[in-house]
């Protein structure tokens, strides 16, 4: 037994299970569960949540967003919120119930640990405390597996993990749009999403300044006011940047991204492991300038994407300076043929993302499971 796990018997009384038990639909000894139906169990509710839905459906499962009758409990970014010990415990404790009305607990990770904790140590010990004593572990990247090793206690034994790759979002947020106001002789970069300090905006701004033949888009809805104000000052100036801080409305994303050549994902790789924003990207025939995470690391042809590595945040900027360079000089001649790049990552996350393929991925995990 792990050392957490020893820490958690001592310091979890029985009567903390008791109190939380009362919130759930199921008791102990009386627990009817369907080995048909899983339930999702999510800490945001996002598109990829929907996502996940079709899939667990297409698989043949039921799909539920509360354990209700559920055999299968499948917990996405459940690490994230935990603000005090107290969080801490009723979230354990929960899963003890759980797994004492014989459901099977599958944790899936996300990331190396949660982007913007408000205390780092506890949701870190969570995130242990989960794949050490969850049924399942399920992972969205082969690099899922190194950043696991950090985090439990059984080193290359993979047994108890499935691979669940994040699914495509291919006509989730409508039809691809074409472009109208390309031009082939300015590069055209977009960031798109929710607006936080690990996603690297300001990297891209660095990286961008002095630049010619290049403009920035930055889109989405910052952190808070004071965020999006630091981004406002940083662009003071920058004729080459247009901001757009706001909520996007779903019906607006395709036309948004037919009017760029490519995605900017400057992730910050201490806690960013696998990337949403990225197919998204790819889904909608747009190509991706980015840190190497495992996301992009999982496309065999790196011909997709344009990856890189930094050393440290000083380095950053440097890094992804050079490889926009290198995409200029490639393309300086016509920007509009990064576009034929995108159609070809459209065609691959086609397939490899597809509905299909992610439900025969939970098929294969439940099977597993048992």
């Amino acid at each position: 037994m792990s050392r957490i796990k020893k820490i958690v018997k001592l310091v979890l009384p029985y009567w903390i299970i008791r109190r939380y038990e009362k919130r759930h639909e199921l008791k102990p000894e009386n627990a009817p569960l369907n080995d048909k139906k899983i339930a999702v169990i999510s800490a945001y509710d996002v598109k990829y949540v929907d996502l996940l839905q079709e899939a667990v459906e297409r698989a043949g499962y039921k799909f539920s967003n509360r354990a209700s009758d559920a055999k299968y409990v499948w917990l996405h970014w459940y690490e994230n919120g935990v603000a005090d010990y107290d969080k801490f415990l009723y979230k354990i404790s929960v899963i003890g119930l759980w797994r004492r009305q014989g459901r099977k607990v599958i944790f899936h990770i996300h990331n190396k640990k949660p982007h913007e904790s408000k205390v780092p140590s506890v949701s870190h010990a969570l995130m242990t405390v989960l794949a050490d004593s969850s049924d399942h572990v399920s992972i969205m990247s082969t690099a899922t597996k190194d950043a696991l090793k950090d985090i439990w206690y059984y080193g290359n034994d993979f047994s108890q993990v499935s691979k669940v790759p994040h699914p495509n979002y291919i006509g989730a947020y409508g039809s691809i749009s074409k472009p109208v106001s390309l031009n082939k002789k300015t590069l055209k970069i977009l960031f798109f999403g929710l607006v936080r300090p690990y996603k690297g905006v300001e990297h891209l701004l660095d990286a961008t300044k002095g630049l010619e033949n290049l403009e920035i888009s930055i889109v989405g809805k910052p952190l808070n006011p004071e965020y999006a104000r630091e981004i406002r000052a940083l662009c003071a100036g920058r004729k080459d940047v247009t901001l757009r801080l706001e909520h996007i409305k779903d019906k607006e994303v395709p036309k948004i991204f037919a009017e760029h050549h490519i995605v900017a994902l400057p992730y910050n790789i201490d806690s960013s492991l696998n990337s949403g924003a990225a197919i998204l990207a790819l889904s909608y025939a747009r190509t991706v300038v980015g840190t190497n995470n495992g996301t992009l690391s999982d496309i065999k042809n790196s011909s997709l994407y344009f990856g890189y590595d930094y050393s440290s945040e000083s380095d950053h900027a440097i890094q992804l300076r050079k490889v926009i360079k290198t995409i200029q000089a490639k393309y300086r001649n016509d920007y509009n043929k990064l576009l034929d790049v995108g159609d070809k990552a459209l065609r691959h996350v086609e397939k490899e993302n597809s509905i299909e393929a992610i439900a025969g991925s939970i098929k294969d995990m439940i099977r597993r499971i048992g």
